[in-house]
Protein backbone atom coordinates (compact mmCIF):
# COMPACT_ATOMS: atom_id res chain seq x y z
CA UNK A 1 0.00 0.00 0.00
CA UNK A 2 0.93 3.31 -0.67
CA UNK A 3 0.52 5.85 1.79
CA UNK A 4 -0.23 9.52 1.01
CA UNK A 5 1.34 12.72 2.75
CA UNK A 6 -1.03 12.32 5.46
CA UNK A 7 -0.19 10.30 8.45
CA UNK A 8 -1.35 12.43 11.45
CA UNK A 9 -1.64 12.37 14.87
CA UNK A 10 -3.45 13.81 17.84
CA UNK A 11 -3.29 13.36 21.69
CA UNK A 12 -6.91 12.97 23.48
CA UNK A 13 -7.91 15.22 26.35
CA UNK A 14 -6.04 14.82 29.37
CA UNK A 15 -3.62 12.57 27.54
CA UNK A 16 0.09 13.00 27.43
CA UNK A 17 1.75 11.03 24.40
CA UNK A 18 4.13 13.98 23.14
CA UNK A 19 2.16 16.01 20.97
CA UNK A 20 2.12 19.50 22.56
CA UNK A 21 -1.34 21.03 21.53
CA UNK A 22 -4.09 18.47 22.45
CA UNK A 23 -6.52 18.13 20.10
CA UNK A 24 -4.54 19.50 16.92
CA UNK A 25 -3.83 16.89 14.44
CA UNK A 26 0.01 16.73 13.48
CA UNK A 27 1.57 15.66 10.75
CA UNK A 28 3.89 12.92 11.55
CA UNK A 29 5.44 13.10 8.01
CA UNK A 30 6.60 16.87 8.02
CA UNK A 31 10.09 15.83 9.61
CA UNK A 32 10.81 12.91 7.68
CA UNK A 33 13.00 13.46 4.33
CA UNK A 34 13.98 10.48 1.75
CA UNK A 35 17.82 10.24 3.37
CA UNK A 36 15.63 9.52 6.74
CA UNK A 37 13.25 7.18 6.08
CA UNK A 38 16.12 5.20 3.65
CA UNK A 39 18.26 5.27 6.96
CA UNK A 40 15.00 3.92 9.74
CA UNK A 41 12.42 2.69 7.08
CA UNK A 42 13.25 -1.12 6.74
CA UNK A 43 12.85 -0.92 3.21
CA UNK A 44 10.37 2.21 3.21
CA UNK A 45 10.85 4.80 0.49
CA UNK A 46 9.68 8.49 0.17
CA UNK A 47 9.41 9.61 -3.33
CA UNK A 48 7.60 13.17 -4.27
CA UNK A 49 5.69 13.64 -1.26
CA UNK A 50 4.68 9.52 -1.20
CA UNK A 51 5.93 6.75 1.31
CA UNK A 52 5.96 3.06 -0.34
CA UNK A 53 6.09 0.23 1.26
CA UNK A 54 8.64 -2.36 0.42
CA UNK A 55 8.46 -6.32 -0.84
CA UNK A 56 9.93 -7.19 2.36
CA UNK A 57 7.81 -9.01 4.71
CA UNK A 58 7.19 -7.06 8.26
CA UNK A 59 8.63 -4.04 7.15
CA UNK A 60 8.25 -0.68 9.20
CA UNK A 61 8.22 2.81 9.18
CA UNK A 62 8.54 4.43 13.01
CA UNK A 63 6.95 7.79 13.15
CA UNK A 64 8.30 10.82 15.36
CA UNK A 65 6.90 10.82 19.10
CA UNK A 66 6.22 8.88 22.03
CA UNK A 67 2.56 7.79 22.65
CA UNK A 68 2.87 5.22 25.26
CA UNK A 69 1.90 7.17 28.12
CA UNK A 70 -1.89 8.52 26.89
CA UNK A 71 -5.08 8.14 24.48
CA UNK A 72 -4.32 9.08 20.50
CA UNK A 73 -5.91 9.19 17.50
CA UNK A 74 -4.26 8.72 14.46
CA UNK A 75 -4.75 9.22 10.80
CA UNK A 76 -3.10 6.93 7.83
CA UNK A 77 -4.14 8.25 3.94
CA UNK A 78 -3.29 5.01 2.44
CA UNK A 79 -4.46 3.34 -0.72
CA UNK A 80 -3.29 0.23 -2.50
CA UNK A 81 -1.42 0.30 -5.59
CA UNK A 82 -2.14 -3.40 -6.66
CA UNK A 83 -3.86 -5.94 -5.55
CA UNK A 84 -1.32 -9.16 -4.31
CA UNK A 85 -2.59 -12.50 -3.02
CA UNK A 86 -0.33 -11.78 0.38
CA UNK A 87 -0.51 -8.46 1.92
CA UNK A 88 -1.54 -6.07 4.64
CA UNK A 89 -1.25 -3.04 6.15
CA UNK A 90 -0.51 -2.82 9.91
CA UNK A 91 -0.22 0.01 12.17
CA UNK A 92 2.08 -0.87 15.42
CA UNK A 93 0.03 0.79 17.94
CA UNK A 94 1.51 1.88 21.85
CA UNK A 95 -0.76 1.27 24.26
CA UNK A 96 0.30 2.37 28.25
CA UNK A 97 2.99 -0.03 28.71
CA UNK A 98 2.12 -2.43 25.91
CA UNK A 99 2.52 -2.63 21.95
CA UNK A 100 -0.49 -4.23 19.92
CA UNK A 101 -0.51 -4.50 15.75
CA UNK A 102 -3.77 -3.24 13.93
CA UNK A 103 -3.62 -5.29 10.41
CA UNK A 104 -6.03 -3.85 7.59
CA UNK A 105 -6.47 -6.79 4.96
CA UNK A 106 -4.48 -9.13 6.81
CA UNK A 107 -4.26 -13.25 7.39
CA UNK A 108 -4.90 -14.12 3.09
CA UNK A 109 -5.04 -17.24 3.73
CA UNK A 110 -7.34 -17.44 6.41
CA UNK A 111 -9.67 -15.57 4.71
CA UNK A 112 -8.70 -11.61 4.68
CA UNK A 113 -9.86 -10.42 7.70
CA UNK A 114 -9.21 -6.95 9.95
CA UNK A 115 -8.58 -6.69 13.57
CA UNK A 116 -5.91 -6.62 16.53
CA UNK A 117 -2.70 -9.11 16.29
CA UNK A 118 -2.01 -10.73 18.95
CA UNK A 119 -4.45 -10.16 21.85
CA UNK A 120 -4.07 -12.71 24.66
CA UNK A 121 -1.74 -14.55 22.03
CA UNK A 122 -4.29 -14.89 19.73
CA UNK A 123 -5.07 -13.21 16.18
CA UNK A 124 -7.16 -13.16 13.15
CA UNK A 125 -10.13 -14.76 12.96
CA UNK A 126 -9.16 -16.67 16.42
CA UNK A 127 -10.64 -13.51 17.94
CA UNK A 128 -14.11 -12.02 18.27
CA UNK A 129 -15.24 -8.80 16.29
CA UNK A 130 -12.57 -8.88 13.91
CA UNK A 131 -13.48 -7.96 10.06
CA UNK A 132 -14.01 -10.78 7.61
CA UNK A 133 -13.24 -10.21 4.16
CA UNK A 134 -11.68 -7.07 2.63
CA UNK A 135 -12.53 -4.02 3.43
CA UNK A 136 -10.08 -2.12 0.62
CA UNK A 137 -10.86 -3.52 -2.84
CA UNK A 138 -9.91 -0.37 -5.14
CA UNK A 139 -6.83 1.44 -5.31
CA UNK A 140 -8.53 4.66 -4.41
CA UNK A 141 -7.33 6.93 -1.50
CA UNK A 142 -8.79 5.87 1.73
CA UNK A 143 -8.44 7.59 5.58
CA UNK A 144 -8.04 4.97 8.29
CA UNK A 145 -8.27 6.50 11.36
CA UNK A 146 -7.48 4.61 14.87
CA UNK A 147 -7.85 5.78 18.39
CA UNK A 148 -6.37 4.26 21.31
CA UNK A 149 -8.43 5.69 24.57
CA UNK A 150 -6.40 4.69 27.87
CA UNK A 151 -9.24 4.17 31.09
CA UNK A 152 -7.06 2.57 34.15
CA UNK A 153 -5.94 -0.64 33.28
CA UNK A 154 -8.03 -0.99 30.25
CA UNK A 155 -8.25 0.25 26.77
CA UNK A 156 -10.56 0.75 23.77
CA UNK A 157 -9.59 0.67 20.61
CA UNK A 158 -11.40 2.40 18.09
CA UNK A 159 -11.34 2.32 14.06
CA UNK A 160 -13.08 4.05 10.92
CA UNK A 161 -12.18 3.50 7.66
CA UNK A 162 -13.50 6.55 5.51
CA UNK A 163 -15.22 7.69 8.43
CA UNK A 164 -17.28 4.63 8.73
CA UNK A 165 -16.98 2.27 11.83
CA UNK A 166 -14.77 -0.17 11.01
CA UNK A 167 -13.31 -2.55 14.31
CA UNK A 168 -13.64 -2.17 18.11
CA UNK A 169 -11.72 -3.04 20.75
CA UNK A 170 -12.34 -2.98 24.66
CA UNK A 171 -10.32 -4.49 27.00
CA UNK A 172 -7.17 -4.97 29.86
CA UNK A 173 -4.01 -3.46 28.35
CA UNK A 174 -1.70 -6.58 29.74
CA UNK A 175 -3.76 -9.14 27.32
CA UNK A 176 -2.15 -6.90 24.36
CA UNK A 177 0.92 -7.99 22.85
CA UNK A 178 2.98 -7.44 19.50
CA UNK A 179 4.10 -10.16 17.13
CA UNK A 180 7.43 -10.97 17.11
CA UNK A 181 7.80 -9.86 13.26
CA UNK A 182 7.13 -6.32 14.27
CA UNK A 183 9.87 -6.06 16.86
CA UNK A 184 11.78 -3.88 15.03
CA UNK A 185 10.77 -0.41 16.60
CA UNK A 186 10.94 1.19 19.85
CA UNK A 187 7.81 0.29 21.97
CA UNK A 188 6.37 3.79 22.92
CA UNK A 189 6.63 4.72 18.57
CA UNK A 190 3.71 4.65 16.39
CA UNK A 191 5.32 2.61 12.78
CA UNK A 192 3.72 1.83 9.95
CA UNK A 193 4.01 -1.65 8.87
CA UNK A 194 3.42 -3.66 5.33
CA UNK A 195 4.32 -7.62 4.75
CA UNK A 196 4.22 -6.85 0.91
CA UNK A 197 5.07 -3.66 -1.31
CA UNK A 198 2.50 -1.64 -3.24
Amino acid sequence: MVNQPKVVAKPLVGSKPGVKTAGVWENLLASLSPAKVEQIGHGWSLKDGELFSPQTRFATLPLPGNYADGSYSVCVKLRQVAAKEKESFNLLLPVADRRVGFNLDGFPRDGYCTGLILVNGKRGKELPGVVVGKPIKDSQSHDLEVTVRLDGRNATITTTLDTRPLYTWTGPTAALSQHSGWATTEPAALALGTVAGG
